[in-house]
């Protein structure tokens, strides 16, 4: 027998059913006023939960999904994940990444391109690393070609040092 913050008497399984249920209804209240936060970013934007059976290719079960309705088209989702796939509590930081993601807004675009921009200078600055690379290799092959370093004369020379035959 376990007591609830009320004070009722409850059998285990009991307070075990009560608990889950409270945990609920938390979880709802949470998603209630994510819901709020998501529709100030999109109007077509909501939380939903996934249930442990669904098996809809792009679902995650068991999970917390931001769902876009898309006009015309089927819904989105985008699940909410933690490390390895492990559930996840609806945070602000999902609220940051969906802000990142939207290319509607005033200055999102530009965003996008900033980002690609430094990616487009990173690749840049890789091959043209490689090319100087290149170049260097090439120089020495053709140094080794036209130079091997070898001395090339009539001196004839032993495998043992210091002994010249001849």
């Amino acid at each position: 027998m376990q007591t609830t913050s009320s004070g009722l008497l409850l059998p285990d399984h009991a307070a075990q059913n009560y608990r889950r249920e409270l945990q609920v209804e938390a979880q709802l209240e949470h998603a209630k006023g994510f819901n709020k936060l998501l529709r100030q970013i999109d109007r077509r934007l909501s939380l939903v939960w996934v249930n442990e059976n669904a098996d809809a290719p792009g679902l995650v079960p068991g999970r917390w999904h931001v769902r876009r309705e898309n006009d015309g088209a089927p819904d989105s989702y985008m699940a909410i994940l933690g490390e390895g796939g492990s559930y996840r509590e609806p945070d602000s930081s999902i609220l940051r990444e969906l802000q990142k993601r939207d290319l509607w807004r005033a200055g999102g675009m530009r965003d996008l391109e900033r980002r690609g921009d430094a990616a487009l200078v990173a690749r840049q600055k890789r091959a043209a690393e490689a090319r100087d690379q290149k170049k260097e290799e090439f120089k020495e092959r053709y140094k080794a070609l036209d130079s091997p370093g070898v001395l090339f004369s009539d001196v004839r020379w032993s495998a043992r040092a210091g002994k010249v035959k001849g």
